[in-house]
């Protein structure tokens, strides 16, 4: 009965903890504008499709249905040089360039905005 007690317990701690910390490492984006991120989406169309379903042929990711936060802190990487960066990563390389074409974080929340109305 006593493990019982201690297992429900800490049960309890973790449902409660952990929806907190995860919010606080993986906040929802806002403040994206959707119009401006569907022009910007354009030049994705090549590699992610029409509706971010990918091209597994070019080495591109479904990116439908992705969590915002996700999407976000990818292109960041890809801009800082975080991500595409390695001589044999030429998947990645292609996409730091595209990643490079958005001019600032609003770019980013803008085109992120509107991935995320994809189906």
């Amino acid at each position: 009965m006593r493990k019982l007690g201690f297992c429900t317990g800490l049960s309890l701690a973790f449902l409660t903890t952990v929806p907190a910390f995860a919010g606080s490492i993986m906040p929802t984006i806002t403040g994206g504008d959707v119009n401006n991120g569907k022009a910007l989406f354009t030049l994705c169309i090549t590699c992610h499709q029409v509706n971010g379903e990918g091209n597994k042929s070019l080495g591109a990711p479904k990116i439908s249905g992705q969590h915002d936060w996700y999407l976000t802190r990818q292109l960041k990487n890809f801009k800082a040089g975080i991500r595409g960066t390695h001589a044999s990563d030429t998947n990645g390389a292609r996409m730091r360039s595209m990643a490079m074409s958005l001019a600032n974080d609003q770019a980013i929340d803008d085109v992120v905005a509107y991935i995320m109305t994809l189906k």
